[in-house]
């Protein structure tokens, strides 16, 4: 099997992508302050764009025609290269769950929810202190449920609002802990 080359969208005649995941500058003149200059052609190298607490996807930067260098994702770059514009409300998905493979035949347009429900399949859905942001351990949750304190002033203790102390209790958030 051959691999394929299209022009990156928005950036044609500068991009390519392949159906492989691989984005490659094209050769191409320009003019530097010291007068004009042959840019070989070149594969880029696929960089991680770091996400909370965890390597995300693989991005490559771009220079686009008025100079700016941009990040891109690469799994974008195939789908829009290879199927099309998103449709609205919809993103990239990655079939197998691995951000690593942007593969054409591993990627596809889906919703948030489509997206989440990946995320569960592929075991991939972080929650409760494997979120970055996450104010609570398990411990202090299971401690949340076995307290006869007010949820305002177990709120307190904890640094969180009584309606995370209500959620919880009512089994809306952190379910998954037993008290």
């Amino acid at each position: 099997m051959t691999e394929r080359w299209l022009p990156v969208v928005g950036y044609e005649g500068r991009y390519e992508v392949s159906d492989l995941g691989r984005v490659r500058r094209m050769a191409r003149s320009v003019i530097c302050w010291h007068g004009p200059r042959i840019m070989s052609a070149r594969l880029l190298v696929a960089r991680f764009q770091w996400t909370c607490g965890t390597f995300g996807y693989r991005i490559v930067k771009l220079l686009d025609a008025a100079g700016r260098v941009r990040s891109r994702k690469i799994h974008r770059l195939v789908l829009q290269a290879f199927i099309g514009q998103a449709p609205v409300g919809h993103i990239g998905l990655h079939n197998d769950g691995n951000t690593e493979n942007n593969a054409l035949g591993n990627l596809r347009w889906g919703t948030y929810l489509e997206n989440s429900a990946d995320k569960v399949r592929h075991g991939t859905q972080l929650r409760g202190e494997q979120v970055c942001t996450a104010k609570l351990k398990v411990g202090d949750v299971q401690e949340i449920k076995r307290s006869g304190e007010s949820a305002l002033a177990i709120g307190r203790r904890f640094g969180v609002s009584d309606q995370q102390v209500y959620d919880i209790r009512r089994g809306r958030a952190w379910k998954w802990v037993a008290a």
